[in-house]
């Protein structure tokens, strides 16, 4: 079958409650990221477009598009979702119109592909303008279109409750967007919004989360890497960087990202490793982070310490001359919610460990 066309639905939410000038920025600025992000996907030819009565933003591509095309708009859904802050959530959408027929012939299509045996579903439906049909009566309708005709070769159940699967239903204006999946996104404000951060990254997983949640928040991460590079050097953090710096340089919204790197096996041999601590450590490393920070006119930077670190470490004395802000997003956070974003993550050289 020959669908109308595949689109990729984005919503946003915490943008949708500022105030019209502000909003209009951070629609524009989310927009540009997601045009960055297609582009590292080498998903081409795409056309990006706002529609800020809707709250949603679209992502289509060419003109017509058959159902085998799908698995490759869940794979961009899904790299959106995890890559873009701003983004709430992302679904791979069949499109058709807002008339009754049209949107249960698609649903049944689609339905027939993504339901399995013996499955329960349910059908949620939103709707914007003007239509001669209630949101409710449309999930009634579509839901009994359904059960009609696959309720005994597929031997289907209404679950309202707690589904195996969901068909979604938008429709806006005089257009409907049709899907079965939601990928949950990172949410926040897009990068940009609060100006440039340097995330301080030792190896450590805290730092690279500091640097990931402060990126929740508007900002954007140029990291500023403490590299063990000796051979002979006591402690090794290089595979660690590498995969901190992967996920940062597909987190950043520019397409030629950069970072500042520093020698810190030259510096720690100056200081010997057994006087070192951690309230040395983080002196040094926040003390070179901020002649950066300085230099390069950066917002402010970060570093990962948690609250049961700060405990046991003398705090960082910041200058009374104007600096920028050093921030510790993890210390209110508990340990599940610090190591659940980023499981994947490589950690190492941590001396509070």
């Amino acid at each position: 079958m020959e669908l109308s066309k595949i689109i990729l639905l984005i919503r946003f939410g915490e943008i949708a409650l500022k105030s019209n000038h502000v909003r209009k920025r951070m629609e524009n600025l989310l927009v540009r990221n997601i045009s960055v992000a297609l582009k590292k996907m080498d998903f081409k030819k795409t056309n990006v477009q706002n529609y800020r009565q809707w709250s949603r933003i679209l992502v289509t591509r060419g003109k017509r598009a058959t159902y085998e095309q799908l698995p490759k708009y869940n794979e961009i859904a899904e790299y959106l979702a995890n890559h873009v802050p701003g983004i709430t959530s992302v679904s791979p959408a069949i499109t058709t119109t807002a008339e009754l027929d049209d949107i249960a012939k698609t649903s049944l299509f689609l339905a027939e592909k993504t339901f399995q045996k013996g499955f329960s579903f349910a059908v949620r439906a939103r709707r914007t303008g003007e239509h001669p049909y209630r949101s409710i009566d449309l999930e009634r309708k579509i839901g009994g279109h359904l059960f009609e005709h696959l309720q005994e070769k597929m031997d289907l159940t209404v679950n309202l409750d707690n589904p195996d699967i969901t068909l979604g239903i938008e429709v806006r204006d005089q257009n409907t967007f049709i899907f079965t999946r939601v990928y949950q996104a990172i949410g926040g404000l897009p990068q940009g919004t609060q100006g440039n951060l340097g995330a301080i990254l030792r190896g450590s997983l805290q730092d690279a989360l500091a640097a990931f949640l402060l990126s929740k928040r508007g900002m954007i991460p140029i990291p500023i890497v403490f590299l063990l590079e000796s051979e002979h050097s006591k402690f090794q953090n290089e595979i660690a960087i590498k995969k901190q710096l992967d996920f940062l340089k597909y987190l950043s919204p520019f397409e030629n990202p950069f970072y500042y790197k520093v020698n810190f096996s030259f510096i720690l041999e100056q200081i010997g490793f057994n006087r070192l601590t951690c309230s040395i450590c983080d002196r040094v490393c926040t003390r070179i982070a901020q002649k950066i920070v300085q230099k390069e006119s950066l917002s402010a930077f970060s570093v990962g310490n948690e609250d049961f670190m700060l405990r046991n470490r003398l705090p960082v004395k910041m200058p009374l001359e104007s600096s920028p802000p050093l921030f510790y997003p993890l210390i209110t956070l508990n340990e599940k919610d610090i190591s659940s974003p980023l499981p994947s993550l490589a950690s190492s050289f941590c001396f509070s460990s």
